[in-house]
């Protein structure tokens, strides 16, 4: 086993922990209420990306009680316990492993799911839209990959915005996630696949799918440009990309910092997940797509994590 990490650093282990409390919670009522979209991009083939004036305020969010905060401040306070107790690595490894990360993903996030219902809802179906308008067999089932597929938490938004008539592709790198995926699937009576995979280095054929959905991914993987130039590459030409991401906060310089301050802890916990990526930028400048409708807005109920960047991106 690793020794104990020195008394000096278990106390700033100690204070750390105390001050993420103290400016998560008061962040709370400031951010969760003030839910908004900051902005609409429409660029066009040659545009660079200007922003049109702001929309009026949404409401979108709901807030969170205060005991499933304190649950999850709790759980964060036993996770850097840990390290000041000085854990060996293989206890590290079974504490923060892909298998204990599928079983958080797939049973910590229910409060921030039903936050974001609605919203999230909404997304789909003008996603499935989208694809739909562009595809020419109408007969068939739409062919829909969604990246980073976890333990399948979007499942019912496929089954209800597709009205049955969709055949689902989910791609994770953690092999973990595949029975909650699976199950959570078979709930939903959607028809659907699981396969190992890198968003990097999808293994499907050029336009094999009408459709890719994103949601927390870009946050993740190492080369976001990467990622969505391979994204690109397997939706057919006239078909769509939906993203919901949580990004850096963009008009709130506190949060900013928070974010900025916390990122190399959660990039530790999560993943090498970031609280402060500009995912709606990184597919604004992707050359694979020719068109991005998007929004920024604040919504759920994690402060750290409610900025919030959505959109469709087209394929001509």
């Amino acid at each position: 086993q690793n020794p104990p990490l020195a008394g000096s650093s278990k106390m700033a282990t100690t204070l750390l922990l105390l001050v993420q409390t103290a400016l998560v919670f008061s962040a709370r009522p400031r951010l969760i209420r003030r839910a908004h979209t900051l902005r609409i991009l429409r660029p066009g083939p040659n545009a660079k990306g200007r922003a049109s004036q702001p929309d009026q305020p949404e409401h979108l969010a709901s807030e969170c009680t205060c005991c499933d905060a304190r649950r999850r401040m709790v759980m964060q306070g036993l996770v850097q316990a840990s390290l000041a107790a000085g854990l060996s690595p293989k206890a590290h490894a079974e504490l923060l492993g892909p298998k204990a990360f599928a079983s958080c993903m797939a049973t910590r996030m229910g409060s921030y799911e039903n936050s974001v219902h609605k919203e999230k809802e909404r997304h789909f179906e003008n996603f499935y839209r989208a694809v739909g308008r562009g595809t020419v067999e109408t007969s068939r089932p739409l062919r829909i990959l969604e990246v980073g597929i976890g333990p399948g938490p979007n499942m019912p938004f496929h089954a209800k915005a597709s009205e049955g008539r969709v055949e689902l592709t989910g791609v994770d790198v953690n092999e973990n996630m595949q029975p909650f995926a699976t199950a959570n699937a078979e709930a939903s009576d959607v028809p659907f696949r699981f396969v190992a995979g890198s968003a990097q280095s999808l293994p499907f054929d050029d336009g094999a799918f009408d459709g890719v959905v994103v949601t927390h991914v870009l946050c993740s993987v190492p080369n976001p440009q990467e990622a969505l130039q391979e994204i690109s590459r397997v939706i057919r030409p006239g078909g769509a990309f939906m993203f919901w991401e949580h990004v850096g906060a963009w008009d709130q310089p506190m949060l900013r910092v928070q974010q900025d301050f916390f990122n190399p802890m959660q990039q530790f916990f999560f993943e090498g997940c970031n609280l402060n990526r500009d995912s709606m930028q990184q597919v604004q400048k992707c050359q694979g797509f020719d068109r991005v409708e998007g929004r920024r807005v604040y919504l759920g109920d994690r402060p750290l994590l409610s900025p919030h960047a959505m959109g469709i991106a087209y394929k001509a």
